[in-house]
């Protein structure tokens, strides 16, 4: 008993020696030296909004953006008409998101394996999207595209030029030149390879398709590219 009372004792008078322990750290604003302290701010999302027409299934979508921070945004609606489906496209260009528009509907919508849009803006706030679809005088899918500009979506084209089916494209835009680049799987040659092709930005005149060769008659998922990215060197 005496020892538990001089061991109290002990650790009483330690204490009362001891300085004080620091307050607990607070989240506050104030000044340190001349400095102000800021808490920081929680990240925010801004209210969801709904793009696509509700009456229909909406799937796949992208986005891409232009140097003024504009969207432009593609996706693939289903029709409820067996398996038909739109390309679709909207927009926010000039402050307020355009109603959805009908970029085109496949043409060959017998298999789910057709379509997946893709869409890609340049910093002047044109864009492109691109998909495959069937093209039947040539009796195979070829890429199709779209051009946005100037508030208007232009008519969808051909714009892989290859003799062999394609399918599951990948775009992407320079910035110093504003030159579009595709790539997509090909098999002009091989079963799949890639090809690659660009349009030039000031000359608007497409290059000729080409090959990158890897391996021979590998499966198609293996060279399946999903984004370009440029550098600001345009590399």
């Amino acid at each position: 008993m005496f020892l538990k009372l001089c061991i109290s004792a002990g650790l009483a008078f330690l204490t009362a020696l001891s300085p004080a322990a620091p307050a607990p750290q607070r989240a506050v604003l104030g000044r340190r030296a001349g400095t102000t302290l800021r808490a920081a701010a929680a990240p925010e999302w801004s209210a969801p909004i709904t793009l696509s027409r509700t009456a229909f299934n909406s799937t796949a979508p992208t986005i891409s953006l232009d140097a003024k921070g504009d969207a432009f945004v593609a996706w693939t609606e289903w029709t409820g008409a067996g398996w038909g489906r739109n390309m679709m496209f909207a927009t926010n260009a000039g402050g307020a998101w355009t109603p959805a528009t009908v970029v085109a509907p496949l043409a060959y919508d017998a298999i789910d394996d057709v379509g997946f849009p893709t869409v890609a803006a340049t910093p002047s706030g044109t864009a492109w999207v691109a998909y495959h679809d069937g093209d039947f005088a040539a009796s195979h899918m070829v890429i199709v595209g779209a051009r946005y500009a100037n508030g208007v979506l232009g008519p969808v084209g051909n714009i892989s030029g290859s003799p062999g089916a394609s399918s599951y494209v990948a775009l992407g835009v320079s910035p110093v030149d504003e030159s579009l680049h595709e790539v997509w799987m090909d098999d002009s040659l091989y079963m799949f390879d890639l090809a690659l092709r660009y349009r030039d930005g000031q000359t608007q005149a497409w290059s000729a398709p080409e090959n990158a060769l890897f391996l021979p008659n590998a499966s198609k998922y293996t060279y399946q590219v999903n984004h370009i990215a440029f550098d600001p060197k345009g590399t």
